[in-house]
């Protein structure tokens, strides 16, 4: 009996020493440690980085162009000043994207499996996070996605935080919530994905509204918003 465990013992453990190194092979050079790691980004994967106003962490890998990271951080500032004078135009806004360490992780074309480390890392940094895909970034062939998921994190980790009786997404009290669920009711606003939560929707609402406030037509060609101005 003694022998068959010990037989047992060892083919799991052969089994799981070929898993680590089939896993090691399939990384892609992309999300690879590296020696030119940069500092202020969670993790080992991330080469390069910007900060926008000294309130908002842009970190990409090395799949990502630099120009592609370029063009995120300059849609960031466009955000956070609208006016274009140079500075971030609400401080309470600011002070909350500081003190949540805001972050943009952004890869090529997707974290896949690597996501999980990529967010483990974030959380034991204390950031607030949102990916970004370099392919959908400033592509002329699509929809430039760097809009709305970097709203999306300057909404998250900043007005949420500086304004939550008007703009928590994870409450049910908040003015944006009650906005979302007379929209769903009234079907002004449909959002059906599988993997999306009541947060998740509101998220959604609040930037496809701003979407339709600024007349954005490649955001609300989507089937979503019924309403598009």
């Amino acid at each position: 009996m003694m022998r068959l465990l010990q037989i047992i013992g060892s083919v799991l453990l052969l089994a799981v020493i070929a898993i680590a190194i089939k896993l090691f092979v399939l990384v892609p050079d992309e999300f690879r440690a590296g020696e030119q790691a940069v500092a202020n980004c969670p993790g080992d994967s991330f080469d390069k980085s910007a900060i926008v106003f000294d309130v908002l962490t842009l970190c990409a890998t090395r799949g990502v162009p630099q120009d592609k990271l370029r063009h995120a951080a300059r849609v960031a500032a466009a955000w956070l000043d609208n006016d274009e004078d140079g500075m971030a135009d609400n401080p309470l806004v600011n002070g909350s994207l500081r003190e949540n360490k805001a972050t943009v992780v952004m890869s090529a074309a997707g974290f896949g499996l690597h996501g999980a480390r990529i967010q483990a890392a974030l959380e034991a940094e204390g950031r607030f996070g949102q990916d970004l895909h370099a392919i959908e970034t400033n592509n002329p062939a699509r929809r430039d996605a760097s809009q709305e998921e970097i709203h999306h994190i300057i909404i998250g980790g900043g007005w949420a935080r500086a304004y939550p009786e008007l703009f928590d997404d994870r409450s049910t009290d908040s003015a944006v919530y009650h906005a979302w669920q007379k929209a769903d009711a009234e079907r002004y606003y449909v959002y059906e994905a599988p993997d999306c939560d009541e947060a998740c929707k509101v998220m959604e609402f609040i930037y496809k509204s701003t979407a339709a406030y600024l007349g954005a037509r490649a955001d609300l060609a989507e089937t979503e918003f019924t309403l598009k101005n």
